[in-house]
């Protein structure tokens, strides 16, 4: 799977992040959207950091590594290879 990010210089997202899977059921055993969970996983993980690391691509990128991978794996029972990309403007 992958996902990015595009970041502003003081640590905002500018659009929403962009989630691809590959591999990976559409859905889980309880019909949610796999897309959508990691996806929201990304976001909380994003908001849910301190700003000080906001402002850090290589903290992003490892904080929504680990959660969206966690998530994926909890609703899939696998962990799956997970890239992100953070892209600063």
């Amino acid at each position: 799977m992958v996902v990015a990010l595009a970041l502003g210089d003081r640590g905002e997202l500018l659009a929403d992040p962009q989630v691809d899977l590959f591999g990976i059921p559409e859905t889980n055993a309880d019909r949610q959207s796999m897309r959508e969970i990691a996806y929201d996983a990304a976001v909380s993980t994003f908001e849910n950091l301190p700003k000080g690391r906001r402002r850090d691509p290589q903290a992003v990128e490892e904080s929504v590594q680990r959660r969206v991978r966690a998530a994926i794996a909890g609703n899939w029972g696998k962990k799956p290879i997970c890239l992100v990309q953070v892209l600063t403007v």
